[in-house]
């Protein structure tokens, strides 16, 4: 996972973070596939500069990502985010990255012929435990 960042309006209190979807690539891949990478790019901001890890061992996932695919979710962390850009009185904006194998989703049987498409749904929680919105990816086919 990456990340670009940079500060944003003053604002103070406790805001749950933002997210707005950018991108997700590639949109088809092949059944079985071991060489491709769904990347899913997204925009967060929060108007406490509260978000990113902490880079503590134990720290609890900060990203969490539903599927459709087969209904499971799984999460993630943001990365940790350097002191210069957690800015209380000023908030934080960037951009985020995900890098899934597209392994992970295989054609079932019933799929085999026709493939199948799928969507990813995301949210992201500060330090104090506010959820962002959630946003839904553009469509994913999996070619047979």
């Amino acid at each position: 996972m990456g990340f670009i960042a940079c500060n944003k309006e003053n604002s103070k209190g406790n805001n749950p973070p933002q997210i707005s979807f950018i991108s997700l690539s590639p949109e088809e891949f092949k059944n079985g596939t071991q060489t491709d990478t769904i990347r899913i790019n997204f925009e967060f901001s929060d108007k406490d500069g509260d978000v990113g890890s902490t880079g503590e061992i134990n720290e609890a996932p900060n990203v969490i990502i539903r599927q459709t695919y087969d209904s499971s979710s799984g999460e993630a962390k943001l990365p940790i985010i350097p002191p210069g850009f957690q800015d209380p009185e000023n908030g934080i904006k960037g951009t985020a990255s995900i890098a899934i194998p597209a392994i992970f989703y295989t054609l079932d049987s019933t799929h085999l012929q026709t493939g199948d498409t799928f969507h990813f749904e995301i949210q992201i929680k500060d330090k104090a435990g506010n959820l962002s919105n959630s946003i839904t990816t553009s469509d994913v086919y999996i070619k047979p």
